[in-house]
């Protein structure tokens, strides 16, 4: 292990700790970290900002909304006037809208905002890699035939940060008269985020190794009742450090039923619809047949318009892929790019169909082809 590995992971062991039933941890510094104070600074860059048009409205309005909600469930505070912090840093907030998830709104942190060329992320370590290999998870998922599959509920948001440690994770918010914000909960975009939230599960280490991909659990039984029963466990278990299991998602309407409706992420009306699809590991899963379904949008898309470099570059890169389901497309995909080069193709210039005919006869083969689907369920038959 390096140095850093060591200083990281005796700082996750030695700030650990639980506080009403809540893991609490450090932020995990570099050694000899220090960070000047940007409050004068973040405060005339805020000021500056609120009189720039800003055409989204609807993404301020679900900031504020997001921010009054944190304020209510106690994972932040708003500091009182008389409290001007001589020490501490000052982060920009901004608001993100998940395209793949509808009515998915996160307010994130810039971590990598300068000042005097220093950012909070330089003083922080990345932390292990606590997380499973994905391929793993995803074959594990698929074994057996009673998927069961949540996501802890702001799991970011239910590990919290040391006090001493919270003046570094203050934020401005306010359309007049801009107000000092203070996390008391990991705020996402703070590198080590990731890593402490991991770690807060000491005592369920094997299930995390094996079930959990950061905040999403994925399990597959031969029955019914072996799934109702790890769905009791599991809630009780985790409900013991505050983590909230929410959005389950099974193909069964038993064990559906055995779920809290406002903890499900499906109805059981929509198990029956062919047309829902839910998005797992980046991953579309229809839930009706219990199949796993590819699409290359960008694919379509390249063949609709003039292909260009570009173009094909950026749908190459669309591809998401992790089982290797599509590898028969974008391996060809990506050998057509070596002769492009060679024929001195520049990146926005047309590529005609004599140059490359591999690419177009690729292209034609998609256009018949929709979606690429396979069983979610393909080991463990008997």
């Amino acid at each position: 292990m390096s140095s850093n590995e060591i200083h990281t992971m005796q700082t996750l062991r030695t700030t650990i700790s639980l506080y009403d039933n809540r893991y609490q941890l450090g932020l995990l510094w570099i050694p000899n970290s220090n960070l000047p104070n940007n409050y004068k600074a973040a405060f005339a860059q805020y000021n500056w900002m609120q009189t720039q048009p800003n055409e989204n409205s609807e993404k301020l309005a679900l900031c504020e909304n997001t921010i009054d909600q944190d304020l209510s469930k106690h994972y932040m505070r708003k500091l009182e006037p008389d409290e001007i912090p001589s020490r501490g840093w000052i982060l920009p907030e901004h608001g993100i809208i998940n395209p793949n998830k509808p009515g998915n709104f996160r307010l994130v942190s810039n971590a990598k905002s300068n000042f005097k060329g220093i950012c909070l992320n330089d003083m922080l370590l990345t932390g292990p890699d606590f997380l499973c290999n994905l391929l793993g998870v995803i074959t594990r998922f698929r074994k057996r035939k009673h998927p069961i599959t949540p996501d802890i509920e702001g799991m970011y948001m239910q590990v919290s940060v040391n006090p001493e440690d919270r003046k570094f994770l203050r934020f401005l918010w306010g359309a007049e008269e801009p107000e000092i914000f203070e996390y008391f909960r990991f705020a996402f975009g703070a590198k080590c985020s990731s890593a402490c939230a991991s770690e807060s599960h000491p005592h369920m280490k094997k299930l995390v190794y094996e079930n959990f991909y950061m905040d999403d659990f994925f399990e597959a039984t031969d029955d019914n009742d072996t799934a109702v029963k790890i769905i009791e466990d599991l809630r009780h278990l985790l409900q013991q450090r505050s983590f909230n299991l929410t959005n389950w998602i099974t193909t069964d309407h038993r064990i559906l039923q055995t779920i809290p409706e406002e903890h499900r992420s499906i109805t059981v009306d929509e198990i029956m619809d062919p047309k829902i699809f839910k998005r797992i590991l980046g991953i579309n899963w229809r839930v009706t047949n219990d199949t796993l379904s590819f699409t290359t949008d960008k694919l379509h898309e390249l063949a609709q318009k003039k292909p260009t470099q570009r173009n094909l570059l950026r749908a190459a890169s669309s591809i998401f892929d992790p089982t290797g389901t599509e590898a028969p497309i974008s391996i060809r995909l990506r050998i057509t790019q070596p002769a492009i080069w060679r024929k001195g193709v520049k990146m926005d210039d047309q590529i005609l169909r004599e140059m490359i005919p591999e690419l177009f006869e690729l292209l034609d083969e998609k256009n018949n082809i929709e979606t690429v689907e396979i069983p979610r369920h393909c080991f463990g038959y008997s």
